[in-house]
């Protein structure tokens, strides 16, 4: 086996396994949909199993040239989805869970793993050979083992009730808010709204977003534009990173407390009248 071959295989498995472990320790810490690599918790899951089976198969040398055309397959469609994450402007790929990287980074990475792979696969597969049977046990022996504590880690991560009012607390002192079981209630979070009036809440449209969230700030740009009957009140989720503004007549800036780990999916807008939800509106509602 030649150096350049063994570079190839080692480095894109490297970043395989990197990748399946960053996307494992956001699974099985933080439940937020917004930053999975393919919008789902169980996609991004397979995900992490598949590329833990082409990188313990590139280890194992078993069938080199075969592993090395599937983990192109795989790493050119990291490169798709980077590209297309890239060109809409965002800034977080997900590839790498909660380790946030530029999409044009990922895609440049992806870029050359694929370029090296593509040259291995033309050029110079014969330079490949089979690992011994012992060594190939031990790497598949070991992907397995790696495998099973992702999916045991990302299944730590379990729900329990916490009260009537679409609040949920899991076993990682997060707090997930439900906004779509809230209508017809008054509002549940009071209590925890820094920088607001009570009195502001009684009549107003409510948004939670996020700083670092385009959809959330294209949708706030779009809310100070457009004159509306009530005032609005924009909450943001902690981790805090918007500046502190002024709050108006119209317009009131709040923030979620900062002594819990809250998650909503944003941006979410709630319509409440003399005290009580009468309409949500889901990210997908807002967009359409």
């Amino acid at each position: 086996m030649t150096e350049v071959a063994f570079f190839s295989r080692f480095f894109a498995a490297l970043l395989l396994i990197l990748g399946a472990g960053l996307k494992t320790y956001q699974l099985s810490t933080v439940p937020d949909p917004s930053n999975y690599v393919l919008g789902s918790h169980l996609l991004t899951t397979l995900l992490v199993l598949v590329e833990i089976g082409v990188a313990t198969w590139l280890l194992s040398g078993a069938k080199p040239r075969i592993a090395k055309w599937a983990a192109l397959t795989l790493f050119s469609l990291f490169a798709v989805t980077a590209a297309a994450k890239w060109t809409a402007g965002e800034t977080n790929c997900g590839c790498f869970g909660v380790i946030q990287i530029h999409p044009a980074i990922v895609f440049f990475v992806d870029a050359f793993v694929i370029v090296v792979l593509l040259d291995q696969c033309i050029r110079r597969a014969r330079t490949d050979t089979k690992a011994s049977g012992f060594k190939s046990s031990l790497v598949w022996v070991c992907g397995f083992i790696f495998a099973a504590f992702c999916i045991v880690s990302i299944q730590s991560l379990r729900t329990t009730s916490f009260n009537d009012l679409g609040l949920i607390e899991t076993t990682n002192d997060f707090v997930i808010l439900e906004p779509e079981t809230w209508v017809g209630q008054q509002l549940p979070i009071i209590e925890y709204l820094k920088h607001v009036d009570k009195y502001a809440l009684e009549t107003c449209h409510l948004l939670f977003y996020y700083e670092d969230c385009p959809h959330c700030k294209q949708y706030i740009a779009t809310c100070l534009e457009t004159p509306e009957t009530h005032p609005f009140v924009f909450v943001e989720v902690p981790p805090y990173k918007a500046p502190d503004q002024q709050n108006t007549d119209t317009v009131t800036w709040a923030k979620l407390d900062d002594r819990f780990k809250w998650f909503v999916e944003a941006p979410v807008e709630l319509t409440i009248e003399n005290g009580m939800v009468s309409q949500v509106r889901t990210r997908d509602q807002l967009e359409n």
